[in-house]
This record gives C-alpha cells, sequence and structure tokens, in this order.
C-alpha cells in the first residue's frame, strides 16, 4: 500500500500539481467568502435604509434650530439631548428584563448618551450655534453603530473578518446568546401592537424618557424611533407658542415626510449570515489544520518527483 501511495505522486504530476493547486484555493476561497460579511453587511443595508429615510424626514438644510431662538437652550439640551436619551433608551426591554439589571444598564446607556451628546453638540450649546436636524439624524446613525459595539456585539456593525480576529470574536460567534439576540434583533411584530410597549412619559420641552419598551426589535424599534422624531419636528413648529426653525413658513403642509411605515427599512438576516460565518470558519479551521497540510505535502512530493522527470 505505502509502495502505491508513493507511486501515485509519480505519475501525471504537472496535472496533478494544478488540480490539487485549484481544489486547495477554491476551498481558502470559498472560507474566506463565507468569513468576510458577516452579520455587518446586513446591518449595513439596514443602516443605508435608515440614513434614506433621515434624508426624507429632515432633508439637509431644511429644519434649522436657530442658535438666537429663546428655546433654543431648552430645545438643544431637553428635545436634541432627549433624541439620544429615548434612542438608547427604547433598545432595552423593561418587560422581560429583571428590574435590578433594567435599571442598572439603564444607568449606563443614559450616560453613554448623555457624554455622546455632550461630546458632540456641547459647544453648539455654549456658543448658540444653529442646529441643522440632518446633521442630528446622520450623528444619531453613528451614534448607534457605537452603542451597538459598546452594549451589544463588535459583530453587529464590523465585517465578519474583523469580528473573527477581535478579541473574544469567535467565542461571540458560536454562542447562543448572540444566535438569540439576533434572531430578536431580525424579528418583527405588528407596529400598532410595538407601539403600544413604548411608555414616553414627557413629551414637548421637558426632557424625553421612555419608561418602558419591549426593546430593540430593530425594525420596529426604529420604525417608532423616526416617527417619534417626526413628532418633535411639529412640535418645534409651535414650540412655547412659536417656530424654532429659521425658515418661519415650516409647517405640518410644508413636511416633505410626516410619517413612516415598517416597510420602507431593509429587512436584516442576521441569523442567516451568522450560520454562514460559523459554517465558514468551520471550514476555514478544516483547511488551515488539514487541508494545507495534506497540500504543502502533496506538492512536496510532486515538486521532487517532477525534477526527477517523472
Amino acid at each position: 500500500m505505502l509502495t502505491k501511495f508513493k507511486e501515485y505522486f509519480t505519475t501525471k504530476v504537472k496535472l496533478k500539481i494544478i488540480i490539487f493547486s485549484v481544489l486547495s484555493g477554491l476551498l481558502f476561497l470559498l472560507s474566506f467568502l463565507m468569513i468576510v460579511p458577516g452579520m455587518g453587511l446586513e446591518s449595513k443595508s439596514f443602516i443605508d435604509s435608515i440614513e434614506t429615510q433621515i434624508k426624507k424626514i429632515m432633508p439637509k438644510e431644511t429644519y434649522v434650530v436657530s442658535g438666537n431662538d429663546p428655546a433654543y437652550n431648552e430645545m438643544m439640551n431637553n428635545v436634541i439631548q432627549g433624541a439620544y436619551l429615548t434612542d438608547v433608551q427604547s433598545t432595552l426591554n423593561s418587560y422581560d428584563t429583571e428590574p435590578g439589571e433594567y435599571a442598572a444598564l439603564r444607568e449606563q446607556y443614559e450616560k453613554f448618551a448623555k457624554d455622546w451628546y455632550q461630546k458632540t453638540w456641547g459647544d453648539h450649546v455654549a456658543n448658540k450655534k444653529d442646529l441643522d436636524l440632518y446633521d442630528l439624524g446622520m450623528d444619531l446613525v453613528k451614534f448607534d453603530k457605537a452603542v451597538s459595539t459598546e452594549f451589544f456585539s463588535f459583530g453587529y456593525v464590523n465585517a465578519g473578518i474583523a469580528w473573527f480576529f477581535h478579541s473574544g470574536g469567535i467565542k461571540d460567534i458560536f454562542s447562543k446568546e448572540r444566535y438569540n439576540d439576533a434572531l430578536r434583533n431580525q424579528t418583527m411584530v405588528d407596529q400598532d401592537e410595538y407601539n403600544k410597549t413604548v411608555v414616553v412619559t414627557s413629551s414637548g420641552i421637558e426632557l424625553s424618557n421612555v419608561s418602558a419598551s419591549k426593546g430593540a426589535m430593530l425594525l420596529n424599534n426604529k420604525t417608532w424611533f423616526l416617527n417619534y422624531q417626526i413628532s418633535n419636528i411639529i412640535y418645534g413648529f409651535d414650540a412655547m407658542g412659536h417656530n424654532v426653525f429659521n425658515d418661519p413658513n415650516l409647517s405640518v403642509e410644508t413636511m416633505p415626510k410626516s410619517s413612516m411605515d415598517i416597510s420602507e427599512l431593509y429587512v436584516p438576516n442576521f441569523t442567516g449570515t451568522l450560520q454562514v460565518l460559523r459554517a465558514g470558519i468551520v471550514l476555514f479551521l478544516i483547511y488551515m489544520c488539514l487541508i494545507l497540510p495534506l497540500y504543502i505535502f502533496a506538492m512536496v512530493m510532486l515538486i521532487k518527483n517532477r525534477k526527477k522527470g517523472n
């Protein structure tokens, strides 16, 4: 048997070198292509659809809060800061989380939101600079990415290949918790029913506060959040009895978009891409630990025999 094994590498040497190289390369390429996208690609498509809605809801240079408005400080520190707070507060599941854990998470999320707001808009407030709500919308997208990385998973906003090499990445990728979280995030329920679970205990010029929510079923959550921001824009037309925007002619009638539907957002398939990523990693490890050593051995044998003239 050993003789036959050695003889195998002495015939059709050139052809076997080509075949083995092609097969090895294809297996590596397949595993690489399965690993690269990850959930980050689905998140990007989802985020792109949110950006599209923001551009329609609050087009650039349309809703500009005047720095000279007497209600400017209240608008910035309550309504604008409240956008960041309601964003993170609404992602927490107050109904299915233990009260102590919910309170601790809420404190962390709110601190993150307040710090982000201060870092981003503190100079605006201090110098009473005009604020284009388009810029606010784009920054909220960046904020959501940061929240996801800080409190959820690196994999949601990064490519699979980056997640694979990230500290603790493989453990996170194959964890049951991550799969269940991905499944919940892509799950949709009736929007009206979801909206009923979100309890906002303040409104208008007061600092917004979400006291209860079913949490981050992403499509439902972002649909609620964007519609809530639309309601804040409408409030700005008559905040404290006057229009706070630079253009005094703005009104509900002039709004380019006065509501949005969940169907306007991209539906991510996090679990599907996560399963592909897992399979790709398994294939990659098999390739590195088994296929590649066998390929190298075969190449050594074939090249040695080729030099002998076989």
